[in-house]
């Protein structure tokens, strides 16, 4: 079957005939499966523990699949694989059926494609179902002191890697000395390892309980998202990656294993083996902590199978994952996941499926035995365009970007409207870039600065700078008499970022700019943008929930060296250097700094709320960066006998994509998939 992709004039002729009351319903905000235990929100430095699951209340059953494996005693029973007080899962329609191969596909060679994100992000905590708090996970309950000073983490008892070795307090720690402070790993810990000035200090109290004590007031450490405390990485198996790490092994052996493995040192071949979730390298020297185990691995094809010490259970004991397997096909392009969308061979689309498609996937929903969701993104904007205002290639352009005036009157030139209409069928929010409207931190002032559309406004801010016409009136002139242009750097990937970049660019030239855009890898993205070699840069506007926007506000606080921000790359090197390199920032910039650093350790939630506050308002001043469409409808694709799968969900970074859903649930009706 051959696919078709939508063009802008078709979008606008559909736009009137599709029917998009179900799609406008189901970006309501979702209900979830829930877990128990129940945590209490990041934000309190003093939240309580959660209780331990009635685990004795329940007796617990093998997956069939294993029956084999454990009556040959290759397997203990079930009994004794669960931890004491194994997570368990509320399912959000009923108790699942045992069975099945789920298939997936993927463009993603290295991560971040459905079959990596349905077998869940499995770190110490879990994002809950709005984006706003933590729950339990691995860690089973915590504790913050009075001050807020110490942390304390409680793990499950029991709990097994996959490889049935048990997950204790020792494999946090060797994940704290072994990497984090391992300066040949980790050269630079960065200064948000260092609250009031000194790095947080790793205890371990016993084996199944972690103290964490910073010299400041850190509430943020729940809620951290990017290091030891949250992630995949906050745990690792000490027993099987201490061979490959020179603390523990000879390093010169070490070293020459890593040549013969096509590595200069021992710790490119260490990252290597440690690599396990998002990617393809959930690998045979790194046991997880995930619903499934890859055992086959290609160029074209991933295949995993559930995970026998799986540490969760239903409600009715049944140790889950509910999928025997999951196959993930990579394809080269997403013509061809919309291929297997409409020809009904694949189960599931998430990542994948986009909007420019969504009228195709209604039309073949019933030939295709599928059902189509809008989900809601948690995204401040899909797009996000920055200039990049310490740019030193081209020193007049830079300066020309960093008036207040010259940002103001980009922003006003675009038609958010009509994106809004020719990429969502008027389904998301034209906006500014802030954080999402059920934040604690959010103003509607916010998100309507400098947000409608006024062209003669644009014109005139263009004018007063001194940006005049050339004599044909074609494009503006620069104060050098060069033409007023840039080039537009962009990485596609999960948003729309090539369409709204067409329409944008359109918009831009009708003020007089000559703006150019080229897509490149990204790879090409890392390299360019971390070494401040692009005039222009974009990215979509994610950290804008209550738990990710404190601790990496990257889009609204310059303090990120990488692919996805280029606004502000050296104040950033400036600030994580502590002065040593980069460029000294503006006083306005020094002031996002502090205020950043003060909501951090800040304990009082209307401090917290003044302080985030302050931060976003700079945003609606200066428009650091400048937002285009939010919240916007994302289609998910799923066959019509999956069950326990969200109608009504939302998507993003901030919720980790699918893992809130607890995909471990996720069922076939009769046990099998419609695929034949």
């Amino acid at each position: 079957m051959s696919t078709r992709t939508m063009g802008r004039r078709d979008f606008l002729r559909l736009s009137t005939t599709v029917a998009v009351g179900g799609v406008l319903a189901a970006c309501a905000q979702p209900g979830a499966p829930t877990t128990e235990p129940v945590g209490e929100p990041a934000a309190p430095p003093a939240a309580p523990a959660a209780p331990a699951a009635p685990a004795g209340e329940l007796r617990f059953t093998d997956p069939p699949l294993l029956a084999a494996r454990i009556s040959s005693g290759e397997l203990p029973t079930v009994e004794e694989r669960l931890p004491l007080d194994p997570q368990i899962v509320t399912p959000l329609e009923r108790v699942g059926e045992y069975g099945g191969t789920l298939n997936v596909t993927t463009i993603r060679a290295e991560g971040y494609g459905d079959d990596t994100i349905l077998m869940g992000c499995e770190g110490l905590f879990r994002t809950d179902t709005d984006g706003s708090s933590v729950a339990p996970n691995i860690a089973k309950a915590w504790e913050f002191s009075e001050d807020g000073k110490v942390f304390t983490i409680h793990f499950r008892e029991g709990l097994k890697w996959s490889d049935g070795e048990p997950v204790t307090a020792d494999d946090f720690m060797f994940a704290w000395e072994a990497v984090y402070l391992n300066t040949t790993i980790t050269p630079s810990l960065g200064r948000w390892w260092k609250p009031g000035g000194e790095t947080i200090k790793c205890e371990k109290v016993d084996d199944y309980t972690i103290k964490v004590t910073s010299v400041v007031p850190n509430p943020e450490l729940l809620a951290w998202g990017g290091g030891p405390i949250r992630g995949d990485n906050a745990v690792l198996p000490k027993h099987a990656l201490m061979q490959w790490h020179a603390d523990y092994a000879d390093e010169a052996e070490l070293t020459a294993k890593a040549q013969m493995e096509g590595f200069e040192r021992w710790d490119q071949l260490f990252n290597e083996k440690r690599r396990r979730i998002w990617g393809t390298q959930l690998n045979d020297a790194c046991p997880t902590l995930g619903s499934h185990l890859i055992v086959e691995r290609s160029s074209t094809r991933r295949t995993y199978i559930r995970n026998p010490y799986y540490w969760k259970v239903d409600t009715a004991g049944n140790q889950l994952p509910y999928f025997d397997e999951i196959i993930a096909t990579i394809v080269s392009d997403k013509e061809l996941v919309n291929t297997a969308i409409l020809g009904g061979t694949v189960d599931i689309v998430i990542q994948e499926a986009s909007m420019d498609n969504y009228p195709l996937y209604q039309e073949n929903a019933e030939q295709g035995q599928y059902n189509v969701y809008a989900w809601k993104s948690v995204l401040g904007s899909d797009v996000i365009y920055q200039p990049a205002l310490t740019y030193e290639g081209d020193t007049v352009l830079r300066d020309i970007c960093r008036d207040v005036r010259f940002r103001k009157a980009l922003s006003l030139a675009i038609n958010r409207d009509e994106v809004n209409e020719v990429l969502y069928f008027g389904m998301g929010t034209p906006r500014q870039f802030t954080v999402i409207p059920q934040s604690m931190y959010f103003l509607p002032e916010f998100e309507q600065a400098y947000a409608e559309y006024d062209p003669d406004a644009a014109n005139a801010l263009l004018d007063e700078m001194g940006l005049e016409w050339d004599d044909n009136h074609e494009y503006r002139l620069r104060p050098d008499g060069q033409q007023l242009g840039w080039t537009i750097e962009m990485y596609q990937i999960e948003t729309p970022k090539r369409e709204t970049t067409e329409l944008v660019v359109e918009y831009w030239r009708a003020i007089g700019c000559n703006v150019q855009f080229k897509e490149i890898s990204g790879e090409l993205t890392d390299q360019r943008y971390t070494g401040n070699l692009v005039e222009f840069g974009l990215w979509h506007g994610d950290k804008v929930t209550d738990v990710l926007f404190s601790v990496s506000p990257q889009f609204l606080v310059p303090y990120n060296v990488g692919w996805e921000t280029v606004w502000g790359t050296e104040w950033a090197r400036w600030y994580t250097s502590e002065g040593v390199d980069g460029e000294e920032p503006p006083e306005e910039i020094k002031n996002l700094y502090t205020w950043w650093e003060e909501l951090k350790m800040a304990v009082d939630p209307a401090e917290r709320v003044e302080l985030g506050r302050n931060i976003l308002r700079s945003q609606a001043e200066n428009l650091w960066v400048i937002g285009v469409v939010g919240l916007t409808p994302k289609p998910v694709i799923v066959k019509k006998n999956i069950g326990n799968f969200l109608k009504e969900g939302l998507h993003g970074w901030d919720v980790v994509w699918t893992c809130y859903t607890h995909p471990e649930s996720f069922f076939f009706e009769g046990g099998k998939s419609l695929i034949s």
